[in-house]
């Protein structure tokens, strides 16, 4: 760990002579015999490891969204030097996060930035590359270990937040103290040329409310209300039969390593086939869930202030949809894309023969998604068949604590299936 020295007259002598230098594209250096003017690009990796693209200026602010970082879809620094370095025997630690500077002069009051690389300068004129979790963008460390390599290294959160972050590069003999001082950062990624990465984790928090079907001739007539305040760029429906059947249309996920376009999101299914990369251990016990992820204020489980029996979580946090539903799995859309401000859809192509549950998904510019709680339910060609409790399903999944897998439990939704099956009969 880089810890800088106590005593107040410790910079006395190396104040006389240290100076800042600003590199307009690469960086803030300090003082030194010869500058050290480095550069740092991005560049992410296919499904065999090997790096597929540089990042470029739409990389780096759209591509970086919660389903990437559960995935662990690992970002490569490549690391290098564009003129001058100096000494090559001098060593030069690497960050990454967030004000990293700020947080190595403050000794950790406000967190650590995680540990990337410790190179002698002799390393950069040749260039190199490291890999680092898109979690530590977002994160300072909570462990003793430090290293993004590490799996001793724990995270203070995980794949949540907003916000940009980068690779930050070190010379701690610059001034001639121990330690890395905010004056020591030789590569400022805030100040550099391509050197910020923007990340954004959140799905919309703001949500429609009053999702209601309405059967029509052609298929099903959908209508919801907007929130006042969104962070929406559009929406789509999901639907499955009420035997948690697929509706087999086909609108085709993005591309796993395409930038969000605004019209879809991504899932852990889409990004990595639901097997992660990579991972990160978290300081805190993640809750159970059947919607974001997350319990919320307000909430008793997550997405408690939208859930009933009809809807997609039970107050006791239930999930009554197939588990392809509750992941916002690309085997369940059936629509096209809706603009924002849009407040209905026809819904077509539908088997005449079986009843259909329907979700409303909300999706970011970044390709995050959420869904409403709230279930639609009808049957398009045969409206008289319908009563109260078609908002159940045949069956139920509930969550255990943590993300990912979900069990499967028969019993409740069992029930409510054979009780509507009789009022049918």
């Amino acid at each position: 760990m880089l810890r800088k020295p106590r005593g107040g007259a410790r910079r006395s002598g190396a104040s006389l002579v240290a100076c800042i230098c600003v590199f307009g594209a690469t960086g803030s250096a300090g003082a030194s015999e010869v500058s050290f003017d480095a550069r740092v690009r991005y560049a992410i990796l296919d499904e065999d490891g090997a790096a597929l693209r540089t990042l470029d200026d739409a990389d780096r602010q759209g591509l970086l969204n919660r389903a990437r970082c559960e995935c662990g879809a690992p970002i490569q620094a490549e690391v290098s030097t564009v003129g001058g370095a100096g000494d090559p025997t001098r060593t030069i630690f690497g960050f990454v996060g967030n004000r990293c500077d700020s947080r190595e002069a403050a000794e950790g009051r406000n967190g650590l930035c995680s540990i990337l690389l410790e190179e002698p300068v002799a390393k950069f004129r040749t260039g190199f590359t490291a890999l680092f979790h898109p979690a530590f963008l977002g994160s300072y460390v909570e462990s003793a270990q430090r290293r993004a390599d590490s799996p001793y290294t724990t995270l203070a959160r995980g794949c949540e937040g907003e916000g940009e972050g980068g690779v930050w590069l070190c010379d701690p003999a610059a001034n001639g103290v121990t330690g890395c001082q905010a004056e020591d950062f030789v590569y400022d990624p805030e100040t550099a040329e391509s050197g910020v990465l923007r990340y954004d984790f959140e799905p919309p928090h703001q949500l429609p409310h009053g999702l209601r079907a309405e059967p029509r001739a052609d298929g099903v007539l959908l209508r919801w209300e907007l929130p006042d305040a969104r962070d929406i760029a559009g929406f789509r429906v999901l639907c499955e039969t009420d035997w948690q059947y697929s509706a087999e249309l086909e609108f085709p996920a993005p591309a796993r390593d395409a930038v969000a376009d605004g019209t879809g999101w991504y899932t852990v299914a889409s990004v990595c086939g639901g097997e992660p990369q990579a991972l990160v251990k978290v300081d805190r016990d993640m809750p159970a869930f059947c919607g974001d992820g997350r319990v919320d204020a307000g909430e008793e489980c997550d997405e408690g202030t939208q859930n009933s029996d009809a809807g997609l979580c039970s107050d006791t946090c239930q999930l009554c949809v197939s588990r392809e539903m509750q992941r916002l799995d690309w085997s369940r859309v059936c629509s096209g894309f809706i603009a924002p401000d849009q407040t209905s859809v026809l819904v077509t192509g539908l088997d005449p023969g079986s009843g259909h549950v329907f979700a409303l998904v909300a999706h970011d510019a970044a390709g995050n998604a959420r869904a409403l709680g709230q279930l639609a339910t009808v049957d398009p060609y045969e409206p008289a068949e319908l009563d109260d409790t078609e908002g159940f399903m045949g069956f139920c999944a509930v969550s255990p604590e943590g993300h990912g897998a979900w069990g499967m439990s028969l019993g409740l939704c069992a029930v409510l299936t054979l009780l509507r099956r009789r009022r049918r009969g």
